[in-house]
């Protein structure tokens, strides 16, 4: 779900950083900003369904987007859930305050005057209020007579101040008639006109109330519940305030003590048990830590290790037992056994000695709707470790444990859970094989799964391997399809333990990410394939062009993304159709939990291909219409990283999949074998279901280097990045050894394709230094260095794909070639550019839009496509298409321009820079970056021996852009016989391609 997070701040560029308890977050931009007011709005995707807490704070962003000035610690805030377990639509905050509205501030009726009553014991009876306002005018208001809680402000309120301000009290003596002792940071207070003329507030805390608060007693009584001789201690403190307290036991019967204080009335207070005198102090984990508001005398019970807060003294008189009800096969988990059972979070057992009876199972007491921990022990080894929750209701419980696994079950699972399958796991999700559909689930802490099927009524139990590692089961095909119907489209669940409701982690196809939404069965022999002879190319034949499915045509609405894009191939007016292209590289197509104009670098799903995009038979006949016009099929993977929305695997099987986190997203925890066979069977998966020619790795640095503290890695993780892509090159290669493996490296490191799992990656250097180039902030003397990057022997020509664009380069940037270019110029240097990347050497990649000179950026955060009509009828993008065809063509069809053809720089000075390719230099090519033209001898361009005529020329009528003009720089094309002696005329911003003859 989306929460909308409005936040007032006088930050220059303002950020928001979410990250969840258990892991590190995300740096979000704002989603509208406005610097006027100071209010930005920032759009969070959040999944209610994971359960660790939610927290923020307000961020300065420097100009490339990265946080520098953050909010100190004091004011993390925490973002609360509804009655309903969801989170609300949107709230409102403050930069440096902790405050959080759930109406906006901005709309309430304004007030004049205020009366501000401060509660203070000593320290702020001789104080200053200091208010500052939306525009950080500062004013001081000295306080009127006092009340017996303490000094009472009465503050007139003019302009913004009338709306909200921010406000702290100041002690100390005065210099020239200003105290200068602030209160803390962390009591920094915002009121709004919403608070009414008349509020109460506490020193030292941020917290305001319309009401008078008033001191009542507070008993808290404490069961404890470990066999230490110390007494527990509680200890209490104020959120949002300085205020902490320490409350001793007084002794009472059966293990009970008896803490008092007072406390004032409507504000939250936390607190949790602890014992200091010992040796090490003992105090509950964060998740025992409990809340507690008072509104007038109270008192209280609670177990030591438990957060529930009970009104009255509660009982051991729920009767429980606990049932072993499966074991995997052999020894280790024989009995006979004793067992413990105790409060989750307590520092000791209640039962340390209870035997395990003939049948199996154990007795005892205890109380009503708390946690319990249990655990089976054999000559004082713990064997097996369980948890398990006690009913608010009823007088008994009746559990059943599954040895190995810790979950305690309501309902008995199959008594022969444990068992190996009687045929090999090929990958986790579901296949087909001899008239059976086999599933095979990895999921943590499960110690039950049940297949939830919409062909029949009765849910499936599935076994459970004897290592633990995959629930399993198999069932024909007709018990889902009738004789004569297909299992296609089927919708499936999995339920957990006793009702915990998931996806597939490794569905094929979902209808949509969000919990709670089916699997669906996918059949992938429904497809009729076409391009029965296709055979994946020599990478000499890639001329790679990279597409954003949902974002790249406009035409024919009715069709998914994915047949939008095979249309725009097959069809004899499909923009695609005659581009000469040779593959084509898909941005992620794998589920998401992000709308569909996103990028898709936050995988929810891995095997499921995106719903919004058409899903898995779509993305079929996608590949069986690229291979059936020659062109390849390449998607990109995000294996460096899981998504932050929806995501599957870290709600499953977090430990096994999930190992550290970036600014991206979780960590994938990639030397654990699990992981790595699901990543594995993944490609496999992809590569043989839908024939895919290659796979582009997004950010391989992240998976190499991922256990070392750097910039975008926020937690660490344990290694093995470098033997998991091997692991992956293994698979591959092995399927077919021409499946291209592209790593998105950066910065570059040669020795990953020269030694390593990738047989080429996005050359960063080409690209910044094609940029500069066409920026005008450095020669091209840097740029024909990176030309050369494929030439030392250790490299191979394919090391390095070459691009001028890419998504990031032309999303996170506004670094289109021709909008980057000086006014003018940009369509000329677009087509300079495609020059150099297509007759380059390596592999040639283009972005959508950059073969016709594309100027708009590709934002996140907008559903457009490209104007693909626009290209082919204004002239001048016309004109830059005709000159990406002619040189596609070229590329494609002749081999000395292609491949391993050698590629010399021969000169590289100023704004000009020519290179020879063929092993004889049958092809010279002359850049022009700048705006100087005319005549320059061949010699001093070091033209080799020989005589050329002119190939092509980009000022040519054909490729003309409006103010080109062939004839001022004319060779006389092709019937020129051009050679060292002669001079050439170069157009500004331009090319000449001279071949020799």
């Amino acid at each position: 779900m989306f929460v909308l997070i409005h936040a007032f701040s006088r930050l220059a560029s303002p950020g928001l950083y979410v990250w969840r308890s258990e892991v590190a977050g995300n740096l979000v931009a704002p989603f509208s900003d406005d610097r006027t007011t100071g209010w930005s709005t920032f759009q969070v995707l959040l999944d209610p369904q994971i359960k660790p807490l939610v927290q923020f704070k307000l961020v300065g962003r420097d100009s490339e987007g990265k946080g520098v000035d953050w909010e100190l610690d004091d004011y993390n805030r925490e973002l609360k859930r509804l009655p309903d377990d969801t989170f609300p639509a949107e709230i409102w905050i403050f930069h440096n305050a902790r405050r959080i509205l759930d109406v906006d501030p901005m709309t309430a009726l304004p007030q004049s005057r205020l009366t501000v009553h401060l509660i203070t014991l000593n320290r702020y009876r001789e104080s200053q209020l200091c208010l500052s306002d939306a525009n950080a005018h500062e004013v001081r208001f000295e306080p009127g007579l006092p009340d017996n809680l303490g000094p009472v402000f009465t503050v007139d309120l003019t302009g913004l101040q009338q709306q909200f301000f921010y406000f702290r009290f100041v002690k100390g003596d005065k210099v020239n008639g200003n105290r200068t002792d602030f209160e803390p940071p962390i009591a920094n207070k915002v009121y709004v006109a919403d608070d009414g003329n008349e509020i109460w507030v506490h020193s030292d805390a941020d917290i305001i109330r319309d009401s008078q608060p008033v001191l009542r007693q507070l008993t808290v009584h404490v069961h404890k519940e470990s066999d230490w001789n110390d007494a527990p201690e509680i200890h209490l403190w104020q959120p949002g305030s300085g205020f902490e307290v320490d409350l001793p036991a007084e002794q009472e019967d059966d293990g009970w003590s008896a803490h008092r204080i007072l406390l004032y009335t409507n504000i939250e207070y936390r607190f949790y048990v602890r014992y200091r005198s010992l040796a090490v102090v003992w105090q509950e984990p964060n998740r025992a830590h409990r809340r507690l508001t008072i509104l007038q005398e109270t008192e209280c019970w609670t177990i030591e290790g438990d957060d529930v807060v009970f009104d009255s003294r509660p009982a051991r008189d729920l009767a429980v037992t606990i049932r072993i009800a499966a074991r995997p096969a052999g020894g280790a988990y024989a009995g006979p056994f004793q067992a413990r059972v105790g409060v989750l979070d307590a520092g000791g057992w209640s039962e340390s000695n209870l035997t395990v009876s003939a049948s199996d199972s154990i007795s005892f007491s205890t109380y009503q709707g708390i946690a319990l921990k249990l655990d089976y022990m054999r000559a004082g080894t713990v064997i097996s470790s369980h948890r398990f929750d006690t009913p608010e209701t009823g007088d008994t419980f009746d559990g059943f444990s599954v040895l190995s696994k810790p979950i305690v079950l309501r309902e008995a699972p199959p008594a022969a859970l444990f068992a190996d399958p009687p045929f090999t796991i090929l990958r986790p999700g579901i296949w087909e094989q001899a008239g059976t559909l086999h599933f095979a689930l990895h999921v943590q802490d499960v110690s039950r799964a049940r297949l939830k099927g919409a062909w029949t009524n009765t849910l499936v139990d599935l076994s459970l391997t004897n290592d633990g590692t995959f629930f399993w089961a198999q069932i024909p095909i007709t018990d889902i399809a009738p004789l004569g119907t297909d299992y296609h489209k089927q919708a499936y669940n999995y339920i957990l333990n006793d009702d915990w409701l998931i996806h597939d982690p490794a569905a094929q196809w979902v209808e949509g990410s969000t919990p709670g939404k089916h699997s669906l069965l996918f059949n992938p022999d429904r497809h009729q394939w076409r391009s029965y002879s296709w055979q994946r190319p020599g990478w000499e034949y890639l001329i790679i062009y990279q597409i954003h499915p949902a974002r790249f045509s406009d035409r024919h609405p009715e069709l998914s993304p994915l047949l939008q894009v095979a249309r725009e191939i097959d069809e004899q007016a499909g923009h695609l159709r005659d581009l000469g292209v040779t593959a084509i590289e898909l941005l992620p197509v794998n589920e998401v939990g992000s709308p569909i104009y996103g990028w898709g670098y936050d995988p929810a799903f891995f095997f499921a291909v995106e719903a919004n995009y058409g899903g898995p038979a779509d993305l079929q006949e996608l590949a069986d219409t690229c291979h059936a016009h020659g062109i390849a099929l390449i998607l990109d993977v995000e294996f460096n990283h899981t998504g932050n929305t929806d995501n599957i695997l870290f709600s499953t099987a977090h430990d096994t999949f999930i190992d550290g986190d970036t600014q991206w997203g979780p960590l994938i925890n990639f030397d654990n074998p699990i992981c790595r066979f699901f990543f594995r069977t993944n490609l496999i998966y992809l590569a043989e279901t839908f024939r895919i020619d290659g796979f582009r790795f997004d950010h391989t640095d992240t998976i190499i280097n991922g256990h070392k503290q750097q910039g975008y890695i926020n937690v660490p993780g344990s290694g093995g990045g470098w033997e998991f892509l091997n692991d992956m090159r293994q698979a591959l290669k092995k399927l077919d050894p021409n499946i291209v493996m592209i790593a998105e490296e950066l910065p570059n490191d040669w020795y990953l394709t020269s030694q390593g799992a990738m047989d080429s990656q996005w050359c960063d250097d080409f690209h910044d230094r094609m940029v500069d180039v066409c920026r005008r902030r450095e020669s091209v003397f840097r740029l024909g260095q990176a030309l050369e990057l494929t030439n030392p022997v250790y490299q191979h020509w394919y090391s390095a794909t070459n691009y001028a664009e890419s998504h990031d380069e032309v999303g996170n940037e506004d670094n289109r070639i021709a909008k980057c270019a000086e006014f003018g110029s940009g369509l000329r240097l677009a087509k300079v550019a495609l020059a150099t990347v297509l007759l380059g050497r390596g592999l040639p990649h283009i972005f959508m839009g950059g073969e016709a000179g594309e100027t708009r950026q590709f934002a996140k955060d907008k559903l457009d496509t490209l104007p693909l009509a626009v290209y082919r009828s204004d002239v001048n993008q016309k004109n830059v298409l005709a000159w990406f065809q002619i040189l596609c063509g070229l590329r494609k069809n002749d081999s000395r321009i292609k491949g391993p053809s050698p590629l010399n720089v021969r000169y590289a000075d100023g704004n000009l820079l020519a290179f020879s390719r063929g092993g004889a230099g049958e092809f010279f090519i002359v850049l022009n970056f700048g705006t100087w033209s005319g005549s320059i001898g061949l010699s001093t361009l070091n033209l080799p021996d020989g005589v050329y005529c002119e190939l092509w020329n980009s000022t040519w009528p054909a490729f003309a852009i409006s103010g080109e003009w062939e004839n001022e720089h004319t060779n006389w094309g092709r019937d020129a016989r051009l050679s060292r002696n002669n001079s050439l005329n170069i157009p500004d911003f331009g090319v000449v391609v001279l071949e020799r003859v």
